[in-house]
């Protein structure tokens, strides 16, 4: 129950941020401004994939390619070190992922989660290091956001010590 209202306070908050953030109505802009993607049709995205990306790796999925990049990043502190959160695209695959990191390289217990906007699904992972990636949220018309966490109580990741989420 614990682990569930740990959640639930985290997406709720960084639904709060999202909601104060400036947020572009579309994720895809044609006008090809840094850190935005621009329109992608679905000829682009690999054939019958769709839906099928939400919750897999994007390293071991083939997502994660050289066209792969950042669209938005926000930067931290948490206890003295260092924190990134990245939230990257994947024109090859449609799809939306967070990557958290203590730059310095202090290992922690981390999370790493995606929402996509449309519905809010929000897929994740954990780690303990100084780096760890969500899983993937299909996303090729809508806006995602990514949040990391720097996680307490290691046997089962049920406290939050620190939060940084960016948004598109």
């Amino acid at each position: 129950m614990r682990k569930i209202l740990s959640l639930f306070s985290s997406v709720t908050l960084c639904l709060i941020v999202l909601f104060l953030s400036t947020v572009n109505a579309s994720a895809h802009s044609a006008s090809g401004i840094p850190g935005h993607h621009n329109n992608i049709s679905n000829s682009s995205v690999i054939p019958y994939a769709g839906n099928s990306y939400n919750g897999q790796q994007p390293d071991t999925s083939g997502c994660w390619d050289s066209s792969a990049y950042i669209v938005k990043s926000a930067t931290g502190t948490y206890n003295g070190n260092p924190v990134l959160i990245y939230l990257w695209y994947s024109p090859t695959c449609g799809t939306n992922w967070g990557d958290f990191q203590i730059t310095n390289h202090v290992t922690f217990n981390l999370s790493a989660q995606v929402t996509r906007n449309s519905d809010y699904l929000t897929e994740s992972d954990y780690f303990t290091g100084w780096r760890v990636w969500s899983t993937m949220v299909y996303a090729p018309t809508t806006t995602a956001y990514a949040c990391g966490f720097v996680i307490y109580h290691t046997s089962n990741f049920d406290g939050q010590a620190y939060e940084l989420c960016v948004s598109q």
